[in-house]
């Protein structure tokens, strides 16, 4: 989203509404104004410093998911260990690796 200029809003219910109507989901608006009042305090939202914020919480959140599935990828022999431990077959142990690895692929390409 972009944004031309700030705005400023007093109350959180406004501010709420006005980001939730551009699209931002209700997670990311209230995790950003939560940090948004930490760091500001909360006479004046701006806009623009808010939604700086959901887009750095987006990154922050999509980093942690990328570094889950590197921390997964990494620990293939656990995983192996894991399934086979819940018994099941070599092929079908096999076949969920080389969907993980296909389905990895795709995310980070």
């Amino acid at each position: 989203m972009t944004l031309s200029g700030s705005r400023t809003a007093s109350n959180d219910t406004d501010m709420r509404d006005t980001l939730v109507s551009m699209g931002y989901s209700k997670g990311y608006v209230r995790r950003a104004l939560s940090v948004y009042r930490k760091n500001y305090g909360q006479q004046h939202y701006d806009l623009s410093i808010i939604a700086e914020i959901i887009t750095r919480l987006k990154i922050k959140d999509k980093l942690k998911g990328y570094k889950q599935c590197e921390n997964l990828l990494h620990s293939q022999p656990s995983i192996v260990r894991i399934l086979t431990d819940m018994d099941f077959g070599q092929h079908q142990i096999s076949s969920a690796i080389s969907m993980y690895e296909v389905m990895n692929e795709m995310l980070f390409d």
